[in-house]
């Protein structure tokens, strides 16, 4: 259960283009390959679904074509 609240607050934030330092838990964008508070090197990150679209409310997985988050109901891009 941890694991999976762990991936949705991962994908939460990829969702928005962000993702956190391993090492620090600083909130840095998701293409960074260096943190810009402690300065630690960052192994790639690999977001994972189908179309590579999360809900940037829950993190909830997303289709093609989907305007509403079937998980949480929010409204989606």
């Amino acid at each position: 259960m941890e694991e999976q609240k762990q991936i949705l607050e991962r994908n939460k934030l990829a969702a928005q283009g962000l993702r956190v330092c391993e090492h620090c838990h600083q909130i840095i964008t998701l293409d960074s390959a260096f943190c810009n508070k402690c300065g630690s090197k960052l192994d790639p990150i690999v977001v994972s679904s189908i179309d590579g679209k999360f809900c940037p409310s829950c993190g909830a997985s997303l289709s093609e074509g989907d305007v509403f988050c079937t998980a949480c109901g929010a409204k989606v891009n």
